[in-house]
């Protein structure tokens, strides 16, 4: 929080942010800051990876592959081959259910 405060146009900080509140139990927080990164210019394709998973854990299946797919769009600009596997599986697992 007070990284945001002095950087608030950091898209890392707000990823990290929202992804340490996803991980600690508070979702829906994660969700809400993790959703501001995505609007925010410049957003990496891990921040749809987190926000996708963040989604598939409350039920929210379509967005989830939404945002998984927007990661693998942008997937030239940071993501290894292993990162794409592991989404392209995470796609291909929710679409079963």
């Amino acid at each position: 929080q007070k990284a945001l405060t002095r950087m608030p146009t950091n898209i890392e900080f707000w990823d990290s942010y929202g992804w340490a509140l996803f991980k600690r139990g508070e979702v829906e927080k994660g969700i809400n800051i993790l959703e501001i990164a995505i609007q925010r210019e410049g957003a990496h394709p891990e921040v749809y990876e987190h926000l996708g998973d963040a989604y598939a854990s409350v039920g929210r299946q379509r967005e989830a592959i939404y945002m998984w797919k927007r990661a693998l769009f942008y997937k030239d600009i940071g993501l290894g081959v292993k990162d794409v596997e592991k989404i392209e599986s995470k796609i291909t697992e929710s679409s079963l259910r």
